[in-house]
């Protein structure tokens, strides 16, 4: 719980997020032996998830990316597995389309564009690394404090990169993009009828859907 310090070094925060099979729990931490710097910490307490991190570990050491937040530590205590990253300070895209909700578009079509272009070299990176994020959403989109740039979060599913699965990437941020431009979306992501755009985005959007 909050307050624990985990092998003398990191002093737990705040749960962010789970319990969850898959996912685990997220936690905001700091670490006491860097002066108390914040870092994420992912739980991971289901032999499945455990094994799936594990697989995946060589290839996520070795991203680097300065809009994905750098991957510290694997920590085993007590049959849980710790994943420690680099804390991103900034608000996630869910939070600013609630921000910005009763607009009729959220977000204009010169943002989303550029978003999507700031978005695509990271995407880049995971896939040329062998993994694909697997939960592209505005959720895990952060936009970071400092320097307004998108920050892609690590969702808890990231994995190998299978066949179609840097395909569903692209399609869940097509998904995205439709999302911040309409305000909502259904589980087909259908196009909002109010949302009109020029024919040449319109088309790269479709392609990505």
């Amino acid at each position: 719980g909050s307050g624990t310090v985990l092998v003398e070094r990191y002093r737990l925060e705040e749960r962010l997020s789970g319990p969850d099979p898959r996912r685990g729990s997220l936690w905001r931490a700091v670490d006491v032996m860097a002066g108390d710097l914040p870092v994420a910490m992912r739980q991971l307490e289901t032999p499945v998830s455990q094994e799936r991190l594990q697989g995946v570990w060589p290839q996520m050491q070795m991203l680097s990316h300065p809009q994905w937040p750098r991957c510290g530590e694997l920590v085993g205590l007590d049959g849980a597995l710790w994943h420690v990253r680099d804390w991103e300070e900034g608000v996630a895209y869910d939070v600013l389309l609630r921000l910005r909700a009763g607009r009729q578009a959220p977000f204009s079509a010169g943002e989303v564009l550029l978003l999507l272009r700031q978005v695509l070299p990271v995407l880049s990176v995971l896939h040329g690394s062998g993994l694909v994020h697997g939960d592209l959403n505005p959720r895990h989109l952060l936009r970071r404090s400092s320097d307004g740039l998108p920050v892609l979060l690590e969702g808890g599913r990231l994995g190998p990169c299978a066949r179609d699965g840097a395909w569903r990437d692209l399609h869940d941020l097509g998904g995205t993009a439709l999302v911040l431009l309409g305000g909502t979306a259904g589980e087909d992501l259908c196009w909002p009828k109010h949302l009109e755009l020029e024919a040449g985005f319109r088309q790269v959007l479709e392609r990505l859907l």
